[in-house]
């Protein structure tokens, strides 16, 4: 039997290659008001692994069996990480949407004031991700998964 990954610092950062935007599978729920973002697909088990103990909303969405990221698990998306980093909402064109319209995410847009930018938008996502993962291992082990 394979050892399953249970920690988030025993996980490993995808190669570059695998890391375009062009190709992320995106997905929004409103019920859950949760964010999914998978870098190639979603044909393996994935566990939600959290950033840091800071960054609660965010989590590595990890291959449990092979260790590597697959994606990312942002909650609370619109009650609290657009209104930290308003160019998220533009995550919301390019998602399958479930249990909101195109019309309520305008809606919720112009109150945040943010332009249609993909690519910026979900580099952004990245590059926090990066520093919190960075912060976290270097300050404290990393917790088990969700």
């Amino acid at each position: 039997m394979a050892t399953l990954i249970s920690r988030t610092s025993d996980l490993t950062w995808p190669p570059d290659e695998m890391l375009d935007p062009d190709g992320f599978d995106v997905s929004y729920d409103r019920l859950s008001d949760e964010l999914l973002v998978y870098f190639s697909g979603r044909d393996f088990p994935a566990a939600s692994f959290p950033v840091s103990d800071d960054a609660d909303h965010i989590y590595l969405l990890g291959d449990v069996e092979t260790g590597r990221v697959v994606g990312l698990h942002v909650e609370g998306f619109l009650a609290y990480a657009v209104k930290r980093l308003p160019p998220l909402i533009d995550l919301l064109d390019i998602a399958d949407l479930r249990g909101i319209t195109p019309a309520e995410v305008a809606e919720v847009r112009r109150g945040l004031m943010v332009g249609d930018r993909r690519r910026a938008t979900l580099a952004a996502l990245l590059t926090v991700v990066d520093a919190e993962v960075a912060a976290s291992t270097a300050a404290t082990p990393m917790p088990a998964p969700v």
